[in-house]
């Protein structure tokens, strides 16, 4: 069930993000938004985040971390800040092209319940990933993320 959110939806669930999490964009101030324990944020300078300069193989361990944490028929938000957003079923996860980069603006995978999470910093270029997205992409180790900056 892939679904652009409408101009309703896209304000119901940016408020409850920038209300759950604290979240105030900014160039400057990092990060910009809190996370639950537990949680690690990947620096993710050495990408070019403009060609962003990703493996396949990255991308696929990426996005295998992130469906096998959604559970069954569990619908994922796909946030790219003032942009087009999405909701998507677990089951449509992998067939769906995923933001995984912030690619100029802020770009979030989180689950409909906002327990665990997968955030892309344009401006500090870092990866944030929380809750139990957190062991899956452990498991998988992509390349990409090598450098730790914080983990709680």
């Amino acid at each position: 069930m892939r679904q652009k959110l409408n101009d309703k939806e896209y304000r119901k669930v940016w408020g409850r993000f920038n209300k759950e999490f604290k979240f105030k964009p900014s160039t400057t101030e990092f990060p910009s938004y809190e996370v639950p324990s537990p949680f690690i944020t990947y620096d993710i300078s050495h990408v070019d985040l403009i060609e962003v300069e990703m493996s396949d193989e990255d991308y696929e361990k990426i996005v295998f971390a992130i469906t096998k944490t959604a559970k069954n028929n569990e619908n994922v938000y796909l946030l790219d800040w003032q942009h087009e957003c999405f909701k998507v079923s677990q089951l449509e996860l992998k067939d769906f092209p995923l933001f995984v980069f912030p690619d100029g603006d802020y770009t979030f995978i989180v689950n409909e319940n906002f327990t665990w999470g997968y955030l892309g910093h344009p401006w500090e270029e870092t990866i944030t990933v929380f809750g139990d997205l957190v062991t899956e992409l452990i498991k998988c180790q992509p390349y990409i993320f090598s450098k730790i900056l914080r983990q709680g």
